[in-house]
C-alpha cells in the first residue's frame, strides 16, 4: 500500500453478556471440547435479482457439537451501507432445547453480533443443530446490478462463559448478485477492490508503518468459485509507482519501498476468505 490509509470508526462498548462471549473466545488459547466443531451457512433464494427493501435470509448450521450452552455468531457484509436492518431468531433446535435470545443483534459498524444462551442446567446442544437465522434488509439503493456480501465471521461455542471455542469458517458466505447482464450467476472471474480510487497522501514520514493515515488504501484479490471464493488459487500482483514519490507497499511480510518509475510482482495465495 502507499502512503495512505482507510478510515474505520470506533467500535461501541458490547452492552450485553451475550454478545460479548465472542470476545472472551478470542482472548483464549486452550482447545476445548467445541475446537473442531464444522460451522456453514444456508442461503435461501436465488443468487441474482436482489433489490432495496428485499430480505437476504440465511441460517448459521453447525455440527460436532458437544454440551454447548452459550453460542454467539458474528457476521460481516460489504458494501457496509447496503444492509439496513439485521433481524435474527434461534434456529428449531436451540429453541427445543430452551437456550435465550433475550437481545436483538448488536450492529457495529459493518457486523452484527447474535448470541444466545442457556440458563438452568442440562440444557445443551450436542451433534449438529441449526444455530440461527438471519434475514438483512437490503438498503433501498441496491440494484439487481449492485453486488452484496455476507459471511460468517466467528461463532464462538461451548458448555459456560469461560469455556468457549471460537470457530472462523473458511467458506461461509452469501453471494447475492455475483451475476451476469443475463442474471446468471458468475461461474468464475478474479475480483479485485477496489477497482478504482482516488485518495490524498498521508503525512510525510508515516509511509513505513500502517497508522491509518488518509493516504493508506487496502487492496485485495479473489477468485471467483461461482458460490465461493477459492482459498488455494495463486494471484500474482504486479504493483508499479508511477508517480514521483516512493511507494510503500504493505503485506504480512513486512512493508517494501516501490522507488518511482518501477514496479514489482508479488505471488501470494488468498487468505481464510
Amino acid at each position: 500500500m502507499p502512503d495512505r490509509a482507510r478510515a474505520t470508526s470506533r467500535a461501541a462498548p458490547l452492552r450485553s453478556l451475550l454478545c460479548a462471549v465472542i470476545l472472551v473466545a478470542a482472548q483464549s488459547a486452550r482447545a476445548g471440547d467445541n475446537a473442531d466443531v464444522e460451522v456453514g451457512l444456508v442461503p435461501m433464494g436465488d443468487p441474482c435479482g436482489w433489490r432495496g427493501g428485499d430480505q437476504l435470509e440465511f441460517a448459521v448450521h453447525a455440527r460436532n457439537m458437544t454440551a454447548v450452552s452459550q453460542v454467539a455468531v458474528t457476521i460481516s457484509w460489504q458494501p457496509f451501507e447496503a444492509i439496513h436492518a439485521v433481524t435474527a431468531e434461534p434456529g428449531p433446535i436451540p429453541q427445543e432445547v430452551g437456550l435465550l435470545a433475550p437481545f436483538d443483534p448488536l450492529v457495529i459498524d459493518r457486523r452484527a453480533e447474535y448470541g444466545m444462551a442457556a440458563l438452568g442446567d442440562g440444557k445443551a446442544l450436542e451433534g449438529e443443530a441449526e444455530l440461527v437465522r438471519f434475514s438483512l434488509e437490503l438498503a433501498e439503493w441496491v440494484s439487481a446490478s449492485d453486488r452484496v456480501e455476507v459471511w460468517v465471521e466467528a461463532v464462538s461455542l461451548g458448555p459456560s462463559f469461560s469455556e468457549l471455542d471460537l470457530i472462523a469458517p473458511t467458506q461461509a458466505v452469501v453471494l447475492a448478485n455475483f451475476c451476469n447482464e443475463f442474471q446468471v450467476p458468475i461461474s468464475e472471474t478474479v475480483l479485485v477492490s477496489p477497482p478504482h480510487l482516488s485518495t490524498l497522501f498521508s503525512p510525510i514520514g508515516s509511509g513505513e508503518q500502517l497508522d491509518d493515515s488518509v493516504g493508506e488504501i487496502p487492496v485485495r484479490a479473489r477468485f471467483l468459485r461461482e458460490f465461493d471464493f477459492a482459498i488455494d488459487q495463486l494471484i500474482t500482483w504486479e504493483i508499479g509507482n508511477q508517480g514521483d514519490l516512493v511507494l510503500f507497499l504493505h503485506t504480512g511480510d513486512g512493508s517494501t519501498q516501490i522507488h518511482p518509475n518501477t514496479s514489482i510482482f508479488l505471488d501470494m495465495l488468498p487468505d481464510r476468505r
